[in-house]
């Protein structure tokens, strides 16, 4: 959808609903801004997926957050076609320094607004008691560097490979 160019990667991603699940998509760099474009952040070695298995679900409405006082007057932008399509992990934390903050009492949502706005965290549905939970884990294995390692070995040192003993070292001595 961005039009941009990246290394092909493929990589493992695991969820509640599937373990480590092959996916294959591009690592580009990308600069996200807030939606007024007063703030930027870099994000470096992004990766690429059709499709994030994020429910509609957990997105929340403008009935939901109405029901909380403590969250009336912040300016939530509606997601168009209620489909997420960027997750930012914590290997970029400026995203998360939290600037200001809503809290309501214990079990409730509350909102944070970061230097890219305001995000919401919790439970949204009032006085509804969910037994359903998500969760998301993506698991990146470079095996360039173990196939590498591995090249060296046998390459540089298959001769000395070939007869090894185990002796005791200097300082063993």
């Amino acid at each position: 959808m961005l039009g941009v160019q990246g290394i092909s990667k493929k990589y493992h991603l695991t969820t509640i609903n599937k373990e480590s699940s092959e996916k294959f998509g591009l690592e580009v760099n990308l600069t996200v801004s807030d939606i007024k474009g007063n703030e930027s952040v870099y994000l470096p070695k992004v990766w690429t997926v059709d499709k994030l298995p994020i429910s509609e679900g957990n997105i929340p409405n403008d009935r939901d957050i109405s029901k909380w006082s403590h969250l009336q007057g912040i300016n939530f932008p509606m997601i168009e076609g209620k489909q997420i399509m960027l997750l930012i992990g914590v290997d970029v934390p400026e995203v998360f320094w939290v600037l200001e903050e809503r809290r309501g009492r214990r079990k409730e949502p509350y909102a944070i607004r970061s230097i890219l706005g305001w995000t919401l965290i919790g439970p949204m549905k009032a006085n509804e008691g969910q037994s359903s939970f998500h969760t998301h884990y993506v698991k990146y294995e470079d095996t360039l560097l173990e196939r590498q390692v591995e090249r060296f070995w046998e390459n540089d040192m298959g001769d000395l490979m070939i007869d090894i003993q185990e002796r005791e070292s200097i300082e063993d001595c």
